[in-house]
């Protein structure tokens, strides 16, 4: 808006009435510009830095473009953004035709007789693109796991697996520190991590039904653990030398496939001190959902593969006690009357 009078009346109500609410799920970066040809400028900036912006509000009558024409381009720029116009009684025919043309999403008329009004609109317009934002990005998220399932189905081990899980969840999760904990003999264990120091890898115990990750395991429920205290690996206590890799908060999500729970995975550190949400435990647990059944079927094959190579150990040792003395070791009667009867068959 050219008009600063009015720019500087919504730089004093508009940020805290958005950012102010009790129940706001985002927090919100104004920015007031006075020329739409420098307001253009800064939304490309923006996008180039990973910024999403969520809306961007114009005045109708401005000298260097009319607010449709700036729309139109904000349009080009950023497809996503809500564009709200403003503007006065006799130019709500130009607006609805840009509405109509789908280059903007909402006007209001100028002046603004009703703060509260304006602002209730402005929050509902915010929410209708926070769930749009969600289902896209919930859209996208299934067709990676969906690729993500299929190269699984792919690994020969249970180390390639894993490893392949770290990697998936690193790239979705945007964070630097993960770790897979799996469960042996009621204690879980950290089988696969990054970002993690060795020696804590080695150290970590958390027994079943204990801690964080031992709730979430026996609870198969995915939960966010927002206090040092919640960390499996710190034991309820924050040492100073765990101030160099622990971070607040972390996501835990359990492994489960079927009915078995096989451990937890969890999450923490994630890029540029951005906070988790809501969206981001619903993707770890979709995640660990895929990730359970390749961890199962790589479980099984390990078990199979060792009880196979077990009962054929276990054959060779049963048909060695039958020809051989026990006492000495040496070849007995059985098999000396085997090799005979094999070696007359031959001369036969």
């Amino acid at each position: 808006d050219d008009d600063s009078d009015f720019l500087g009346s919504m730089r004093l109500f508009l940020p805290e009435k958005i950012n102010g609410h009790p129940e706001q799920e985002y927090w919100y970066q104004f920015l007031f510009i006075n020329d739409p040809r420098e307001a253009l400028d800064v939304l490309a900036d923006l996008l180039k830095n990973d910024k999403t912006v969520a809306m961007v509000i114009s005045d109708q009558k401005m000298p260097q473009m009319k607010g449709t024409e700036f729309l139109a381009e904000v349009k080009k720029i950023s497809g996503d953004s809500t564009r709200v116009l403003l503007t006065g009684y006799a130019g709500t025919e130009s607006a609805i035709e840009a509405i109509n043309k789908n280059l903007l999403d909402r006007y209001f008329t100028k002046p603004i007789e009703d703060e509260n009004d304006f602002v209730l609109n402005i929050q509902h317009l915010l929410q209708r693109f926070n769930m749009k934002q969600t289902i896209r990005e919930q859209d996208q998220i299934i067709h990676q796991l969906y690729t993500f399932s299929n190269v699984l189905n792919t690994m020969e081990s249970i180390k390639q697996t894993l490893d392949y899980i770290i990697a998936f969840t690193q790239e979705q999760m945007h964070c630097d520190r993960i770790s897979i904990m799996l469960i042996e003999q009621d204690v879980l264990l950290i089988k696969a991590s990054v970002g993690i120091p060795d020696e804590v890898v080695r150290a970590t115990q958390v027994p079943v039904g204990e801690r964080v990750s031992g709730s979430v395991f026996k609870s198969k429920t995915a939960i966010l653990a927002d206090s040092p205290a919640a960390v499996p690996y710190l034991g309820g206590t924050v040492h100073s030398e765990a101030n160099s890799f622990m971070s607040i908060p972390i996501l835990y999500a359990g492994l489960v496939s079927g009915e078995q729970a096989l451990g937890v995975v969890n999450v923490t550190n994630k890029k540029n001190d951005a906070p988790f949400t809501k969206t981001d435990l619903e993707t770890l647990t979709y995640i660990a959902n895929t990730a359970s059944i390749a961890i199962h079927n790589q479980l099984n094959k390990m078990r199979l593969r060792n009880s196979y190579l077990e009962t054929k150990t276990n054959a060779a040792a049963l048909e060695f006690q039958m020809t051989h003395d026990a006492l000495t070791g040496l070849p007995n009667r059985t098999l000396f009357q085997d090799c005979l009867k094999e070696a007359i068959a031959e001369q036969a």
